[in-house]
């Protein structure tokens, strides 16, 4: 996190440009360095209605982020907390996301099998790399797929991952209900890292 002393010079910095997107329990802005240039995310988090502060979720995607490093995994770049009211997470940008190049394609168009491919592979390495360093995403989707201008994929939103072994319990209310594996419809609680690669397959 940053010192009380640099927060604020740190937020001068940023000046927001453009609002991206908006989630259940965050807000995505596109910002610019003034002094480099640099477009970066900046996701942010309301902690007004958490009564028990900084939420588990947000402290545990901190920390993992902070943990993976691999060039199919969005980068985190740094943490802003203003007044203890919300939480920022200063992230590498990408231009768009895997729904939104589906969501783009024309009734009859379809994606070429040669980037199709490309995508497919490196969502495995990124996922792979995850699985190798006993981390489940848990929320592989459309939305958390990104695509940067050089077809580079970035796996992102890592709110629901958590690090795993073979002996601990999971929560089964994880992963959008449409990228479910069987076993977590099913209440299981003692699931593995398949259920990432049921979530690619879908």
């Amino acid at each position: 996190f940053l010192t009380e002393q640099n927060r604020s010079s740190a937020s001068k910095t940023m000046k927001k440009s453009l609002f991206l997107g908006k989630a259940p329990t965050a807000l995505s802005k596109k910002s610019r360095i003034n002094k480099t240039g640099e477009i970066l995310a900046i996701k942010s988090l309301k902690l007004e209605m958490e009564r028990d502060g900084i939420p588990s979720t947000a402290l545990r995607e901190i920390a993992l982020l902070k943990g993976l490093s691999h060039r199919n995994i969005v980068k985190i770049k740094d943490v802003l907390c203003k007044d203890y009211r919300k939480l920022s997470f200063v992230l590498e940008f990408v231009n768009q996301d895997l729904k939104k190049l589906v969501d783009d394609l024309d009734r009859f168009e379809y994606i070429p099998e040669y980037d199709l491919k490309s995508i497919v592979y490196q969502l495995l390495l990124g996922i792979a790399y995850c699985h190798a360093n006993n981390v489940l995403h848990r929320d592989l989707k459309l939305n958390n797929i990104l695509i940067n201008e050089e077809g580079v994929v970035k796996i992102t939103d890592f709110g629901l991952a958590k690090i795993f072994n073979d002996n601990s319990a999971n929560t089964h209310e994880v992963v959008t209900l449409w990228y479910r594996a069987p076993e977590i419809l099913l209440g299981d609680d003692c699931y593995t890292s398949a259920v990432d690669m049921w979530s690619i397959g879908c």
